[in-house]
């Protein structure tokens, strides 16, 4: 479900899919592994509309959709 999320050009639809592979994967507790990361913690847009910046060993990801932001540590 998340390749298809990932392939899809729709960002609506890319949307969809990523939050029905999460409601799948936390209803039969399994995790959706690094592809996870790629999508809006918040919103769930998809990785066309996020800015991914490297700052002092964070990777600093910030939505373009609804404008938020965090980290994610990053090892060299």
């Amino acid at each position: 479900m998340l390749e298809a999320a990932l392939k899809e050009k729709d960002p609506e639809r890319a949307k969809r899919y990523f939050k029905l592979a999460k409601r799948i994967g936390m209803r039969n507790k399994v995790r959706l592994g690094k592809e996870k990361q790629l999508f809006c913690r918040f919103c769930g847009a998809p990785p066309s509309s996020l800015q991914i910046r490297l700052k002092q060993g964070d990777r600093v990801i910030i939505c373009k959709k609804c404008g938020r932001s965090w980290k994610i540590p990053f090892k060299p």
